[in-house]
């Protein structure tokens, strides 16, 4: 990792590539925090370069990007946490490939010291991440408006099939596992509280904020009442203007101190390399600088 690539990513419009199977998890671990924090870390790791083994961004850029107020560590921490706890086995939505099964954590090393998050992708997420097959497009100004984690991950979920208009019939059971909704929520239990509590307040907030209009359409069992299957139908919107935000706009607060704070940053690696947390073979250039 050398240090001209601790820079601050492109901060108008940025948009993450980010891989199907990354985006169809089972997500009922991880809440709107950590889904947002996920997306910020990916896409910092792509401005930063694939051969790094350890990626770095400042904490006030996240505490601005999760819309925290005042110096909310703790919050950053436990969502770091949650996403190193969160396993990644495949796409849920994969139709080929059944008979192989993989299994790898989110989000790899972590460390967060003067202003300064330290973290590293697993290696077998890498090749999602810089080369991915098939992915959507997030807007990341757009995510970090949703407010509710649910309202995120459909319209993650949705926005992949944009350019074919429908997500096409999708078991219940399985929008519960990318939505992440608890599996032992007694109010989620029955598809009509799911609906009111879940889908509802969802989609709402998805054609109200978002760049797309969705519409669910239901499926249920021959002969019965009970909902099997969910399809949403998308389009994207003619005219859409995102109101102000600083990711956007390229207003970040404390971007300017980041921006000449390279000295600063220089002077941690160098601590975290004469702790051993960080190998001295892989920070050369850095601490010799």
């Amino acid at each position: 990792m050398s240090l001209k690539k601790i820079s601050p990513p492109k901060l108008v419009n940025p948009k993450l590539r980010k891989a199907n199977q990354l985006i169809h998890v089972d997500a009922r671990e991880i809440g709107l925090a950590e889904r947002k924090l996920y997306n910020v870390l990916l896409y910092h790791a792509v401005q930063s370069g694939v051969e790094d083994e350890y990626y770095s961004i400042p904490v006030s850029r996240i505490r601005t990007y999760l819309s925290l107020k005042g110096d909310d560590s703790r919050t950053i921490e436990q969502a770091v946490t949650r996403l190193q706890k969160t396993i990644v086995q495949g796409n849920l939505l994969s139709k080929i490939g059944d008979d192989i099964w993989e299994s790898v954590q989110m989000l790899g090393y972590a460390r967060l010291e003067s202003g300064l998050l330290l973290y590293s992708i697993p290696r077998e997420i890498k090749p999602l991440l810089f080369s991915p097959q098939v992915f959507s497009v997030i807007r990341l100004a757009v995510a970090s408006l949703f407010k509710s984690k649910y309202s995120l991950a459909l319209y993650e979920n949705c926005y992949r099939f944009l350019k074919v208009h429908s997500t096409g019939w999708i078991e219940l059971d399985k929008w519960r596992q990318l939505l992440g909704v608890p599996s032992d929520a007694r109010l989620y239990s029955g598809f009509a509280m799911l609906n009111a509590r879940v889908f509802k307040p969802a989609i709402e907030e998805v054609n109200k904020l978002s760049d797309i209009v969705i519409e669910m359409r239901v499926d249920r069992r021959l002969g019965t009442n009970a909902v099997s299957h969910i399809a949403f139908s998308i389009e994207g919107k003619n005219q859409f203007a995102l109101p102000f935000t600083p990711m956007e706009q390229g207003n970040l607060p404390g971007i300017d101190a980041w921006k000449a704070s390279s000295g600063a940053m220089r002077e941690t690696i160098r601590k975290l390399v004469e702790k051993g947390v960080l190998p001295a073979e892989k920070f050369q250039h850095v601490t010799k600088a």
